[in-house]
C-alpha cells in the first residue's frame, strides 16, 4: 500500500525568516494637516512634522529612519531625513520628529503636483529586518506662484483657476490636452473678466453681435489663441459663438437681471448639446451682465466657477467653465450720493 507524502512547508516560505514590521505615518506642516494635494508657496522654509506608530521593533533595532525618494527634478526642492530612536524603556506609542521642508521653483498652472513618497528603514541595517509605511506615505505638492508666472494677470484669477483645474482632475477620465486647452481658454476669458471691471470695457448695454466681436478681438490678442480661434462652427446640429481647439465657447448678454450663479443655468443645457456634439468633455460660456447695479460687483475672481453636468444615465459628466464679466458700471463715487 502506498503511503500518503508527508506535508513539507514550500522552499520559499521555510526559506523566508524575514522579520516585518509595519510603520503607521501621517503628516503635518506648519501645524496643520498635510493636503492632497497641499498648497505651498515656494521659497519659503516650512516646518513638515511626521508622526508614526510601530506594529513592532525587531530585536537589534536602535531607530527607525525615513527618507524622502522622488522622480522630480534634483535640486528643485528639499525634503528632510526623519530618525526616530527607539524609546530606552520600551516602544514609545508614537513618535515624532519635525524637520524643514523647501520647494525652491513655482510650478505652470498646467503642470501636474509634485510628487515625494516616504521609504523606512531600521538601523542597524540587517538583512532579515523589512520595514513598510501604511498610512500617509506620499506627499503631493502644487505650488503655482501667480507673481512670478502670471497667467492672466490677476493674481486672484489665477488662484481661482487653479482651484477649477483641481476639481476638473477628480473627475473620471480627463485627458491633460483637453484640460490644458480648456484652461488656456478659461485663464483669457478670466483675463477678459478681470480688465472689465477693471477699466470698465462694457458701458450701457451691448448687443450679443458687439459682445461676440468684442471678445473675438480680445482672445485673438492672446498670443496663446491666435488664429485658433473659431468663429461660427457647426456642432450638433447648431452654430457655435467661438471655438478654440474644440473646446466651445457660448456667449450670453442678459441686461435685465444681476447674473449670478444661479440664473446662469439656463444657458448650460444649450452649451452641454454643443460640447457633446464635438466629441469633447469641456466647454465653456461666458455671460456679459449689463443689468442696472444696484451694489459694487465683488472680485472677478468670484465670477469663475465649474459645472459638472452629470449624464441623464451613467457615464461620463460634461464640464462648463462659466466666466461672468461685469459691464454696464457705475462710476464708483455714485454709491456714496
Amino acid at each position: 500500500v502506498e503511503k500518503e507524502p508527508r506535508f513539507q512547508i514550500p522552499p520559499t516560505v521555510a526559506a523566508d525568516n524575514t522579520s516585518i514590521s509595519v510603520a503607521f505615518a501621517s503628516f503635518e506642516l506648519d501645524g496643520g494637516r498635510f493636503e492632497d494635494p497641499h498648497t505651498i508657496e515656494p521659497e519659503i522654509v516650512h516646518d513638515l512634522k511626521v508622526e508614526a506608530r510601530i506594529s513592532r521593533w525587531p530585536e537589534g533595532a536602535d531607530r527607525l529612519v525615513l527618507e524622502p525618494i522622488s522622480v522630480e527634478p534634483a535640486g528643485t526642492y528639499e525634503l528632510p531625513t526623519f530618525t526616530l530612536d527607539r524609546a530606552a524603556g520600551g516602544s514609545a506609542p508614537v513618535l515624532s520628529a519635525t524637520g524643514r521642508l523647501l520647494i525652491r521653483n513655482p510650478l505652470s498652472l498646467f503642470a501636474r503636483p509634485l510628487e515625494f513618497k516616504y521609504r523606512a528603514r531600521f538601523e542597524p541595517f540587517r538583512s532579515d529586518i523589512s520595514v513598510f509605511i501604511q498610512g500617509q506615505h506620499a506627499l503631493r505638492v502644487q505650488c503655482f506662484d501667480p507673481v512670478r508666472s502670471p497667467q492672466s494677470g490677476y493674481a486672484q484669477i489665477d488662484q481661482r483657476l487653479v482651484a477649477l483645474r483641481d476639481q476638473a482632475r477628480r473627475q473620471p477620465a480627463i485627458k491633460d490636452r483637453e484640460l490644458h486647452n480648456f484652461l488656456l481658454l478659461m485663464t483669457a476669458l478670466g483675463a477678459i473678466a478681470g480688465q472689465a471691471l477693471q477699466d470698465s470695457l462694457f458701458p450701457g448695454s451691448w448687443p450679443e453681435s458687439d459682445f461676440q466681436r468684442e471678445v473675438r478681438r480680445m482672445l485673438r490678442s492672446d498670443r496663446r489663441i491666435g488664429s485658433e480661434l473659431e468663429e461660427h462652427p457647426h456642432a450638433a446640429g447648431g452654430i457655435t459663438d467661438l471655438s478654440f481647439r474644440g473646446i466651445r465657447l457660448e456667449l450670453k448678454v442678459e441686461s435685465s437681471d444681476t447674473v449670478t450663479a444661479d440664473t446662469v443655468q439656463r444657458y448650460f443645457q444649450q452649451t452641454i448639446q454643443y460640447v457633446a456634439g464635438s466629441d469633447r468633455r469641456f466647454g465653456t460660456l461666458c455671460v456679459l451682465d449689463c443689468s442696472e447695479k444696484t451694489a459694487a460687483p465683488g472680485s472677478a475672481a468670484n465670477d469663475l466657477f465649474l459645472h459638472v453636468a452629470d449624464p441623464p444615465r451613467s457615464g461620463l459628466p460634461i464640464l462648463l467653465g462659466v466666466v461672468i464679466v461685469r459691464g454696464n458700471l457705475r462710476k464708483p463715487s455714485s454709491y456714496s450720493r
